[in-house]
């Protein structure tokens, strides 16, 4: 998707460049300097172009003209721009499709977006095996209005058995998804669409593949400051075929004296088909350190979940927001853990969610002079990936093979 973005970024200038018009100026336009002197936490700044951020002041607006007709005239001076504009829209279309975040099921079913040559933004398809026939689930070009903004794919999360897809779409490239549901036998959406669900690039199914855990931002009230759209977040969970507007709150600010939320923490419910527990994790803000608390899956929705905290964020857990879990891993009884405690260059370790104390812990993994990366747990083994003087490795820890047993080393 990078480089096709790159040849549009291309396409877009050197189009532009065409367009150069009669009355260019022959220089750059000066804007105005307006100095607005404000006091910030306690430090004291003066922007001279603040004004800029009214695109409707009419000084502005003609500004803006006036840069954008110098800019053509000096785009439209490149010599070869003709031949290097026909040359780049025939290889960008030579190409049929591009092929991005492919995801496979048990029973080979696939699922991936794919955008075809002459479009902008991907669609979300699937099939059975590789050569199975291909079926479009969502175009996200059919929420578009005439002049209105381009809507696209954000995150999309298919059931443990393959027969719905949760997707995101969202509108001229704000990330405020509206989550859809999608039932991929039918390729038909459900009719249920949640709003507010920015937040959700891995939404966790439970093992019944009928229902799901979701993170909604709250409804501002009229006249709320737009800042406070993502606080007080909640975890919700939704049954397919069920309204929308009945989805019990399970995780999340305000719910419970016993599991305290803060108004800018961001919560989750994580779960695996391989175990009966489920993970509610918060993060809090950009902090690599999170907070975690487990109650098993079937728990979950009912009143007064018992939920149990077994990590907090001084525990030096490491798990990055922007990784998406790569620092835990959950397979039946067991969370493996990404842990910098005693050391520097982290190390793996395992605790029992049936009996959780991680002042004993087992290690699985010890620190090395490589650094650990990330965790997964598949269903017959765990894999770890550590970077050892900026090269890759991939190791295979076997869950019965006992403690520190490596195999299948891949560089």
């Amino acid at each position: 998707m990078g480089r096709r973005m790159s040849v549009l970024l291309i396409l877009v200038v050197l189009t532009a460049a065409a367009q150069q018009t009669s009355n260019a100026p022959a220089r750059p336009p000066v804007a105005s300097v307006r100095p607005l002197a404000e006091e910030l936490y306690g430090v004291k700044a003066t922007d001279p172009y603040r004004y800029m951020e009214n695109l409707k002041d009419p000084p502005v607006d003609t500004w803006f003209r006036q840069e954008d007709s110098y800019t053509r005239s000096v785009l439209a001076g490149i010599p070869g721009r003709d031949a290097l504009l026909a040359d780049i829209k025939k290889y960008d279309q030579s190409v049929p499709a591009s092929v991005t975040n492919v995801m496979e099921l048990p029973g080979r079913v696939y699922f991936y977006q794919k955008v075809l040559a002459k479009q902008n933004v991907p669609s979300l398809y699937m099939r059975q095996g590789l050569d199975g026939a291909e079926r479009l689930l969502l175009d996200p070009a059919k929420f578009e209005n005439i002049g209105g903004p381009q809507w696209a794919i954000s995150y999309y999360t298919p059931s443990f058995d393959g027969r719905f897809v949760l997707v995101g779409v969202s509108p001229g490239g704000s990330e405020d998804a509206a989550l859809h549901v999608i039932n991929a036998l039918t390729g038909r959406e459900t009719g249920e669409t949640i709003t507010r669900t920015r937040f959700n690039h891995h939404i966790y199914w439970r093992p019944d593949s009928q229902s799901f855990f979701y993170n909604r931002m709250q409804e501002l009230a009229p006249g709320a400051p737009a800042t406070e759209e993502e606080e007080k977040s909640r975890v919700y969970i939704h049954v397919v075929g069920t309204d929308p507007s009945q989805d019990r709150a399970v995780l999340g600010y305000g719910l419970s004296p016993d599991v305290p939320v803060e108004v800018t923490d961001l919560p989750r419910v994580w779960t695996d088909p391989e175990s009966p527990y489920a993970l509610g994790i918060l993060w809090h803000g950009v902090q690599k350190e999170v907070t975690v608390y487990v109650a098993t899956v079937d728990s979950l929705g009912k009143s007064d979940t018992p939920w149990r905290k077994i990590i907090s964020a001084s525990d030096e857990v490491s798990q990055s927001i922007f990784e998406d879990l790569k620092g835990l891993a959950l397979h039946g009884d067991n969370l493996y853990l990404i842990t910098y405690h005693d050391a520097p260059r982290l190390k793996v370790v395992r605790i029992s969610l049936s009996h959780p104390d991680l002042a004993h812990v087992e290690t699985v993994l010890p620190q090395s002079q490589a650094v650990v990366e990330s965790v997964v747990a598949a269903k017959d083994t765990l894999y770890v990936e550590e970077l050892d003087g900026g090269i890759d490795r991939l190791l295979r820890i076997p869950y019965d093979t006992g403690r520190h047993a490596l195999a299948n080393l891949v560089i």
